[in-house]
C-alpha cells in the first residue's frame, strides 16, 4: 500500500515548533510535503519528500492558487496548518468556498474537510474570547474574564477582582498580545499603547486594500481583534496536546511549563510530561464541541489547589507533537494509524520526564542545569537544522 501523503502548510517562516514535525511524521509512515517560504525552518530539514516553496511576500488569492496545483499535481491525504496565521488562511478558505462553490475547488474542500473534520469551527477554536466563552457554556473550568472595548470597562473589572489581571488580544502566539498587568499604571499605560498600534493597522489595512482594489492580508489572515481582560490565576502554567477525528479524542499528552522564555508568558523552554487528568477532559468536551478533527493544543493554569483552568486553544501542532513518545505516547502515530486504516497503536506506561527544548532552553541560559539533568532535544540526527536553529 502506498504511503499516506501529508502537506505541511506554514505562512510564518521563523516558527520552530515545526521544525521536528517532518522528521515525526516520516517516522510513523507518512510521505511527507511541505509548503513554506525558502527561509522556512522545514526548508532546513533533511526530513521532507516534497517541498513546495511560496512566495516570501504574502497575497491570499496567489497563495490559494498555488495550493489548488499542489493538491492537484501531488495529490496529498492530508493537509496540517503548523502555525496560527496558516489556520486562518485555511479557514478563510473554507468560508470562500463554502459561500461560493466552485468545480476547482472542490478536491480541495473535500481534502479540508476530511483533514479538520468541520473547519468551520477553525475560527472560533482561534480565538481566546470565544474559546473561553464556549468553554463557559459546557460548565468547564476557566477564569473570570470580559470583552473590554474602553478604558473604563478595563478599569471597573481590575476593581472588582484585584491586580495583577491580564490583557489578551484575542488572536496571538507565541506569547504575544498578552500583557500582566500588576497595577493601575500598568493597565492604562498596556491599554493606551494597544489602542494607538489597532487604530494605525487599521489606517494602514484600510489604504492597502484600497491600493490593491481587494481584499488583502487583512482578510486572510486576520483573527479575532477584540481585547480581553482577565482575572490573574497563579499557578503552573500547562499544556495538553490532543489528536481528535471529529471531536472524539484518539490520543493525548500533557507537561508543565518548567521554564518559559523570555517571560512568564513566552514559550516554553523546559517542560514536564504528567498526566493530563483534568486538562484531558476539558481538552475532550471542547473538541466534542466544535467537532475538530487534527492536532489541538490546550493552555492552561493549574493553581495551587490542582484545578486546571482553561486559558486558549492553538489548533495546530506544538512541541509535544514530536516528543510525546518519550512519555509514552506517540501522538503521529496515533494520527497516522486511524487515517491508514490500521490498529491504534498499544497504549504505553506513561512517565514523568522533563524535557530541555532545542534551541530555546539553551538561548535562554547556556549554563542552565536543565541542559544536563533534563533530556536534552537536540536534533542530531538533522543537522542542516541544527544549525539553523543555532543561527536563529
Amino acid at each position: 500500500m502506498a504511503p499516506l501523503k501529508i502537506l505541511l502548510f506554514s505562512l510564518i517562516p521563523k516558527w520552530i515548533n515545526i521544525a521536528r514535525l517532518p522528521r515525526a511524521l516520516q517516522r510513523v509512515g507518512f510521505e511527507v510535503g511541505v509548503a513554506c517560504a525558502e527561509k522556512s525552518y522545514l526548508t532546513a530539514t533533511r526530513f521532507r519528500d516534497q517541498t513546495f516553496l511560496l512566495p516570501h511576500r504574502f497575497c491570499g488569492k496567489a497563495t490559494l492558487r498555488q495550493l489548488l496545483r499542489i493538491v492537484d499535481d501531488w495529490r496529498p491525504d492530508l493537509v496540517l496548518a503548523t502555525d496560527d496565521q496558516a489556520v486562518l488562511f485555511l479557514a478563510r478558505v473554507d468560508e470562500r468556498i463554502r459561500t461560493t462553490p466552485r468545480a476547482e475547488t472542490g478536491e480541495f474542500a473535500a481534502l479540508l474537510r476530511r483533514s479538520y473534520g468541520n473547519p468551520e469551527m477553525l475560527l472560533e477554536a482561534t480565538s481566546k474570547r470565544r474559546t473561553l466563552e464556549r468553554a463557559r457554556t459546557l460548565g468547564l473550568c476557566v477564569p473570570e474574564s470580559c470583552v473590554v472595548d474602553t478604558t473604563a470597562a478595563a478599569l471597573d473589572f481590575a476593581h472588582r477582582f484585584d491586580y495583577p489581571v491580564v490583557l489578551k488580544r484575542s488572536f496571538g502566539f507565541g506569547g504575544g498580545g498578552v500583557s500582566i498587568c500588576r497595577d493601575e499604571s500598568a493597565l492604562l499605560h498596556t491599554w493606551r499603547q494597544w489602542r494607538w498600534r489597532y487604530q494605525i493597522k487599521e489606517r494602514l489595512h484600510t489604504w492597502c486594500d484600497l491600493l490593491c482594489g481587494q481584499r488583502a492580508k487583512s482578510f486572510w489572515i486576520q483573527g479575532d481583534r477584540s481585547i480581553t481582560i482577565n482575572r490573574y490565576i497563579p499557578g503552573v502554567p500547562a499544556m495538553c496536546q490532543i489528536v481528535a477525528v471529529e471531536g472524539r479524542i484518539l490520543g493525548d499528552a500533557a507537561v508543565y511549563k518548567i521554564q518559559c522564555a523570555p517571560d512568564e508568558k513566552g514559550p516554553s523552554s523546559v517542560v514536564r510530561f504528567v498526566a493530563g487528568g483534568e486538562m484531558r477532559q476539558i481538552a475532550a468536551a471542547l473538541a466534542s464541541a466544535w467537532k475538530l478533527t487534527g492536532f489541538l493544543s490546550f493552555d492552561f493554569v493549574v493553581d495551587p489547589a490542582g484545578r486546571s483552568r482553561l486559558i486558549e486553544c492553538n489548533p495546530r501542532p506544538i512541541v509535544l507533537t514530536h516528543l510525546s513518545r518519550l512519555a509514552g505516547v506517540d501522538l503521529c502515530e496515533v494520527y497516522h494509524n486511524h487515517f491508514a486504516g490500521l490498529p491504534a497503536p498499544a497504549e504505553q506506561e506513561r512517565r514523568e520526564l522533563d524535557v530541555a527544548l532545542f534551541p530555546q532552553e539553551w538561548r535562554r541560559d547556556s549554563s542552565s542545569p536543565y541542559l544536563l539533568s533534563a533530556y536534552h532535544d537536540v536534533p542530531w540526527e538533522d543537522p542542516g537544522l541544527v544549525y539553523r536553529l543555532m543561527q536563529q
